[in-house]
């Protein structure tokens, strides 16, 4: 399924929201939010994600 979603570039201070799949569905304690602290740009930054 994810290689249906299009890229996108993350930068620091971005937040990431997921929902963590060991809790069932519906448990509010399995959503999480997490800050991007920081983004490497080397060698392999032109890749598309993979």
């Amino acid at each position: 399924m994810s290689s249906q979603l299009p890229s996108e570039t993350l930068r620091a201070r971005d937040t990431i929201e997921y929902y963590s799949m060991i809790f069932e569905y519906g448990d509010k304690r399995g959503h999480r939010v997490q800050p991007v602290l920081e983004v490497d740009h080397g060698a392999d930054a032109d890749q598309s994600g993979h």
